[in-house]
């Protein structure tokens, strides 16, 4: 964006403060302030000259009346140097036209030394005191300015504060930025350099000055040679008065060609971490203040803020998505895979998912983005298998339980970890540079662990990356148990119904025998109520039915609990038979057991009455006894 862009959309002022303007009067060229002394004390001889007739007094009676003026307005107009040279040309003038002898140099009396010598000291005290007089309202109106100057870079950093808290886009705020810094500070460009993945070049980001191509497209070099890669080594703002003669790094192409002289830069470190460089430049040599650089790094600290909130909100939609994710299915092993491509590459170049079933381990998905790396993980995989009693790595987070995390993965740590050459030549080739395992927990059970790892992205991982992971892994373990407690759910029903089948089955198979069969047959509760009667029963008792028969508790004929009888016998301890009991009730005797008693007669048809023949009884309760 041109500078003109940048003065159209934030507004500039071509009216300077009034301080400003009064302090650049006191600054003026050498030569007028000197060539205003010699004028002025040229002048005073001039008018001292025509008023001596006009008064008719002597040249020698006041020499000095006009001279001290000249002296006034030089010190006034000048300062200190101008006083002092249009004193000595006053004390020459004075000496030469007005003092005796006239027209020389000589003293001819003390008195004569003494007012000259007294005329120079007043001189000199005039030009003091004018100078300290300028020093003195120099030094205010300085102040002043500085003040206003703070003040206004105040104001733009509260502004961009203000654009900050509206959730302004990101990149529209550092836009804003870099215009904000060009106006405040005076200067001709500004930038936001992003430190891309890597770490080896800066991207401009954002910018305001710079050739048409640059913003967006251009690179720096993050090595010390630059001035933005020096001032992430140096971890320090980094202030250049004259870029021409820099001697701790060389100015890069892309700031010569725009004939830049003065700058400086600062890190943006959102959350500790560098996210670039901050710059402001001038093509005039400019002696940045510290007030200056203080303004940059507020402006520095602003941008961190957003970016920093940026990426929090960036990871809260990432573990939305997730939860929403691992709840849109029972099927973990589906779901799982769906995570580990959810979180490339928002959080790792690869990611592999780790599940425990029966004592083994089986891994559900492995998502890096290219699929030659996917080649290269499953040849690593198939050639090189983790070994279970390994102190590091997966099996050993599945074992203890806890989370390992490398934020740098050194060439040393390769050397260490390869079993020969060919497993470091593969494990170069992936270029792992910091990797996070973490353990899937949930109800102090280990069900598995989730592996994050960055590789071509250049991406270091840091305390709050290793947070993020705990969560998703928390997350993931919840799926997996609740998808685990509803398939053992699911089966646990599937038993159930089969088991109730299979009785229903047996119930009606036996049904369908005791309704076939000619012999009466009931089965009675512990109470003596008949609770099934099969159709011979019910016409032997009388009954339409042997529905019609369970449904009634006491006898037809004697309307009073079946069976009673024999229970009575029982109890009494009495050991004789039912069968005249049952000869002379009509009522076919009960079992006699604790619960519940199926019994079995044979009607004698060819008696005169009814009659029953000795009956059989099953009891289903312990102390089962058959009656007789």
């Amino acid at each position: 964006m041109s500078r003109g862009a940048t003065e159209e959309r934030i507004g500039t002022s071509d009216e300077r403060p009034a301080d400003e303007s009064v302090l650049s009067r006191s600054t003026r060229p050498w030569a007028v302030r000197y060539g205003t002394a010699v004028a002025a004390a040229i002048l005073a001889l001039l008018i001292q000259n025509l008023l001596v007739p006009v008064f008719g007094v002597s040249p020698d009676a006041s020499p000095f009346m006009v001279f001290f003026a000249t002296v006034m307005v030089a010190a006034w107009f000048g300062g200190l140097g101008p006083g002092l040279l249009a004193t000595g040309l006053s004390t020459l003038f004075s000496w030469y036209y007005s003092l005796a002898p006239q027209y020389s140099f000589d003293i001819g009396s003390f008195a004569q030394g003494l007012r000259l010598a007294v005329f120079v000291a007043e001189g000199v005290i005039i030009s003091l005191l004018a100078q300290a007089l300028h020093s003195t309202r120099r030094g205010a109106r300085s102040k002043a300015l500085e003040s206003r100057v703070r003040a206004r870079q105040q104001e733009a950093v509260v502004e961009l504060g203000q654009r900050a808290l509206a959730h302004t886009d990101l990149g529209d705020l550092m836009q804003n930025a870099v215009g904000s810094i060009a106006e405040v500070l005076d200067i001709e460009y500004a930038k936001v350099l992003e430190l891309l993945p890597g770490g080896e070049e800066l991207l401009v980001r954002a910018g305001v000055g710079w050739k048409e191509g640059v913003v967006g497209r251009a690179t720096v070099n993050a090595n010390r040679d630059a001035q933005a890669g020096y001032t992430l080594l140096s971890d320090e703002p980094v202030v250049v008065e004259d870029l021409r003669y820099e001697q701790r790094f060389r100015g890069h192409p892309l700031l010569r060609e725009h004939g830049v002289v003065s700058g400086m830069t600062v890190i943006i470190r959102p959350g500790g971490r560098p996210f670039g460089i901050l710059g402001a430049h001038t093509r005039e040599r400019k002696a940045f203040t510290e007030d200056d650089v203080n303004f940059l790094r507020a402006v520095a600290n602003v941008l961190a803020a957003a970016i920093e909130r940026e990426r929090a909100e960036e990871k809260q939609r990432f573990l939305a998505d997730t939860g929403a994710l691992l709840s849109s299915s029972l099927d973990y092993r589906t779901t799982l895979a769906s995570v580990a491509r959810l979180a490339v590459p928002t959080l790792a170049d690869w990611c592999a998912v780790y599940v425990l079933e029966d004592g083994s381990v089986e891994r559900l998905a492995v998502e890096p983005p290219d699929p030659e790396k996917v080649v290269q993980a499953l040849k690593l995989q198939e050639r090189y298998p983790p070994d279970p009693e390994s102190p590091g790595g997966v099996y050993s987070v599945l074992r203890t339980g806890r989370p390992e995390f490398y934020p740098e993965i050194t060439d040393e740590m390769l050397e260490a970890t390869a079993l020969d050459e060919e497993h470091l030549d593969l494990l170069r080739e992936i270029g792992f540079t910091s990797v996070i395992v973490v353990p899937m927990i949930v109800r102090g059970r280990t069900l598995g662990a989730v592996s994050l790892v960055s590789a071509e992205s250049g991406r270091k991982y840091d305390e709050a990356d290793l947070d993020l992971a705990n969560e998703l892994a928390l997350r993931a373990a919840l799926a997996v148990d609740n998808a685990r407690l509803y398939e053992e759910a699911q089966r646990e029903i599937a038993e159930r119904e089969w088991t109730q089948a299979e009785l229903r089955s047996s119930r009606d198979e036996l049904r369908v025998i005791l309704e076939g069969v000619a012999d009466g047959v009931t089965a009675q509760d512990h109470t003596g109520r008949i609770i099934y009667a099969n159709e011979a029963a019910a016409r032997m008792i009388g009954y339409p039915s042997g529905q019609a028969t369970a449904s009634c508790r006491t006898s037809p004929t004697q309307r009073r609990p079946l069976g009673s009888s024999c229970s009575r016998l029982k109890a009494r301890g009495l050991r004789k038979s039912c069968k005249a009991l049952s000869t002379r009730s009509g009522v076919p005797p009960r079992g006699c057991a604790t619960r519940s008693t199926t019994c079995a007669w044979r009607r004698n048809e060819t008696a005169r009455s009814p009659s029953w023949s000795s009956p059989w009884c099953a009891g289903t309760g312990r102390g089962r006894q058959a009656a007789r």
